[in-house]
């Protein structure tokens, strides 16, 4: 797994496809702005899940449930399960 928290990361990510992406991601949400905490993007940072990678890490590393339901204990096979917006 790889936290990306601001563009000078970039260079972690071997995958030139997701790398792309990452950059673009980082480019849209603040263009011009400063970091609010030195070596931090101001807004967040990202995870790239590896394989390999245990969901109890992952979880961990984004602060909250990503096989349950985040307002509800849906699991992932459940019909009804909605993976919370920034996961997508």
């Amino acid at each position: 797994m790889l936290i990306i928290r601001n563009p000078s990361d970039l260079p972690r990510i071997a995958n030139p496809a997701i790398r792309q992406l990452v950059a673009l991601r980082f480019q849209q949400l603040a263009p011009s702005a400063a970091p609010a905490t030195p070596g931090m993007s101001p807004d967040g940072y990202f995870v790239v899940v590896e394989a390999g990678d245990a969901v109890s890490e992952i979880e961990q590393a984004v602060g909250f449930p990503v096989l349950s339901g985040l307002f509800e204990d849906l699991p992932y096979t459940d019909p009804d399960f909605q993976a919370c917006r920034e996961m997508l």
